[in-house]
């Protein structure tokens, strides 16, 4: 079954007809923190999150965007090869986006949505806090609308069967060294 993802505005109409976008938004299938399945599910569900936050209406519309593509490009990463900066999902989702969007610090959201996570995890997973901390500087010092950083990865956390802990410990890292 296909979501039906209710769109907004004719920006949102343009990237959901192009026929990339269309490839991989239905690419997935259920793991972990995506029990969903497909990119459309959990878009699906973080575009709910994003309707029940009170916040304006360009706060709104920029977390939708960033919703929309943020990772709709897993289909063109292969796990087999080693991971790079510029071969993971948010890097070749900013250049897809790119198409479409202007913005920096939307641009930026999309392509490092998942570094808050991933600094976090290199604490949880290997009890390396040193390191985790050295990602989180720099992932501060690369965001400049945090607090539209921080929204997103909320409402993406709040999908699925992800643990809230990376988002807890991302929060009090940036209230402490912003």
């Amino acid at each position: 079954m296909k979501p039906s993802l209710t769109l907004e505005n004719a920006l949102e109409r343009r990237i959901c007809n192009d026929p990339e976008f269309l490839e991989g938004i239905f690419w997935g299938k259920s793991r972990p923190g995506h029990p969903e399945g497909t990119i459309a599910l959990h878009v699906k569900e973080v575009l709910d999150n994003i309707d029940k936050l009170s916040v304006d209406a360009d706060i709104r519309r920029n977390l939708r965007i960033i919703a929309l593509i943020h990772d709709s490009f897993k289909y063109k990463v292969d796990p087999s090869k080693n991971r790079t900066p510029v071969y993971h999902h948010g890097f070749i989702a900013r250049k897809f986006a790119e198409k479409y969007v202007n913005d920096l610090d939307i641009l930026d959201i999309i392509e490092l949505h998942d570094e808050a996570f991933r600094a976090w995890a290199r604490g949880h997973r290997y009890n390396n806090w040193r390191e985790a901390e050295v990602l989180a500087r720099k992932l501060i010092g690369r965001i400049k609308d945090m607090k539209l950083y921080m929204l997103f990865y909320k409402c993406d956390t709040m999908t699925g069967d992800k643990s809230h802990e990376g988002y807890d410990w991302f929060g009090s890292f940036v209230s402490k060294h912003s």
